[in-house]
């Protein structure tokens, strides 16, 4: 099992492109449905400076290129626009990029915290609709 994640922030695309990939609540849930056909379980990030795919898979280059694919589709933007603005991180890198997220090392404002109570909150939707599992839930609550 690998868990990767997929996304964009205020570091790697312009405002413009960022507000293109935001979700409303009920997109996310779309998002995350279509996730299901790639990874076994899903969670996505969405703020207004980033949008972040966290998946668990058994490939990780198929689960990578699974969620762009998603993001993509979900959210009509060309594959070869969002690749070129995306970045992307497997197991132990995914890890330390949701951690550096939520403490706010990456916010555009450092040290920021909404970013947890936003984090705390893309789990809770995930695990409503039945998206997250295991390995999502503790990696989330850590």
């Amino acid at each position: 099992m690998h868990i990767i994640v997929v996304g964009v922030d205020h570091t790697s695309a312009p405002i413009a492109f960022r507000e293109r990939l935001a979700c409303s609540p009920r997109q996310v849930s779309q998002v995350l449905r279509i996730s299901q056909q790639v990874v076994q379980e899903g969670i996505l990030l969405s703020t207004c400076n980033r949008i972040e795919l966290y998946g668990v898979c058994s490939e990780s280059s198929d689960g990578v290129a699974g969620l762009l694919q998603v993001l993509s589709e979900a959210r009509d933007v060309a594959l070869s626009e969002l690749q070129s603005y995306c970045y992307s991180f497997v197991d132990e890198q995914a890890v330390s990029h949701l951690f550096g997220v939520t403490s706010g090392l990456y916010s555009l404002v450092p040290g920021e915290p909404q970013i947890q109570g936003q984090v705390a909150d893309a789990l809770e939707v995930a695990q409503g609709g039945g998206y997250a599992g295991p390995v999502t839930s503790a990696l989330f609550r850590a």
